[in-house]
């Protein structure tokens, strides 16, 4: 409260700026819980019948800021990795430019 009495009202941009604060803490914990799940990590890549699969699939995954469709912008395999050979897909919202990784290995076939 002022000396008045009234209560002092937030200037617009202050406003924003703490919405928009608050919108990229809510991205940096979404993006963190992705790595957790699986296709998140190269420890833990999501199972597909497929490699023509792939693709298809990351093109599924909603960007952590806007939740719009993301874009592959890169597809390469991991040899060498602990987990057998995985794909790692480099993904890019077309509508904010937020990125993020996921990965998949296709199923052994019996």
């Amino acid at each position: 409260m002022t000396h008045h009495g009234h209560v002092k009202k937030k200037r617009e941009r202050t406003s924003r700026r703490e919405a928009a604060r608050d919108q990229d803490k809510l991205a940096e914990a979404r993006g963190k819980l992705a790595a957790l799940e699986v296709g998140g990590s190269p420890e833990r890549p999501d199972e597909v019948d497929s490699a023509s699969q792939i693709e298809g699939r990351a093109e599924m995954l909603t960007c952590h800021r806007c939740e719009h469709a993301l874009k592959v912008q890169e597809h390469r395999a991991l040899h060498h990795h602990a987990s057998g050979s995985v794909r790692e897909l480099a993904l890019i919202c077309p509508q904010c430019g937020a990125k993020r990784r996921a990965y998949y290995r296709v199923r052994a076939l019996n």
